[in-house]
């Protein structure tokens, strides 16, 4: 299921989709700015091409942004799971869980940016944030409940209202102050170190 409109479904047509979805969110990352003769010149596609498998500036960005949360999503579900959690331990898996987050949001921030200027005037970008949004919060919700049945994380008041919470949280890592050098290790390390208090079992 997704939010976007279907991709086309012969393997030429496919491609050509894609390509033009990847070089879409590659110059946003590059510029800031969704430029579809741009992106077209990057895709090495024509305008016109742009246009008959994109049919607006909106739906472009859309696809990027799904692309972007999408491939976010899958990065942290390498992390956020049980058998991470039994093998590393609470403190080291949310490390690695607000490390991969925080990654993610600094290499699309220019994405993330564009997009979430858009949400109160794109009904199609505010279905695909809706989409991913559920879409993580399922995956936070499994990682607690399984977490708290094993007694690493706990489950009160609920398993999900913890991951509610720690995706609240997790989405504030896309502050722009993790995007600038210098202190943001020290920064990432305290929040960290703030979520596993959060989880930690009250037996613990």
């Amino acid at each position: 299921m997704t939010a976007l409109p279907l991709p086309p479904t012969s393997r030429k047509a496919r491609s050509t989709h894609d390509a033009l979805v990847t070089a879409t969110r590659d110059v946003i990352r590059r510029t800031g700015a969704l430029i579809p003769a741009e992106v077209a010149e990057t895709a090495q596609l024509s305008p016109a091409t742009f246009y008959a498998y994109l049919s607006s500036k909106d739906t472009a960005l859309a696809a990027a942004f799904d692309l972007s949360l999408g491939e976010m999503l899958q990065r942290v579900a390498e992390k956020a799971n049980v058998e991470h959690l039994l093998e590393e331990g609470l403190e080291t898996t949310v490390r690695a869980v607000v490390e991969e987050t925080a990654g993610a949001f600094r290499l699309d921030a220019r994405v993330f940016r564009l997009a979430v200027g858009r949400l109160g005037e794109s009904e199609l970008l505010r279905a695909v944030y809706r989409h991913r949004e559920t879409e993580a919060l399922q995956l936070l919700a499994r990682f607690v409940r399984l977490g708290a049945a094993a007694g690493k994380i706990r489950g009160e008041p609920d398993p999900e209202t913890v991951a509610r919470a720690l995706l609240v949280a997790l989405q504030g890592l896309q502050n722009p102050l993790l995007h600038e050098e210098g202190e943001r290790d020290e920064v990432v390390a305290l929040l960290s170190e703030m979520l596993t208090a959060m989880l930690r079992p009250a037996s613990s």
